[in-house]
């Protein structure tokens, strides 16, 4: 991940997360959360 910018957000920083599952066999749906987390 590459986060940053110009102005106020020149030194920003951020963390993300991933999770996700599958009740079913290879080959079903997936779930699947992302969650990001910046600050300036």
């Amino acid at each position: 991940m590459v986060i940053g910018g110009t102005g106020n957000y020149a030194n920003a920083t951020g963390s993300t997360s991933w999770t996700g599952s599958r009740t079913g066999a290879v080959g079903s749906p997936v779930e699947f959360n992302w969650t990001l987390a910046l600050a300036q």
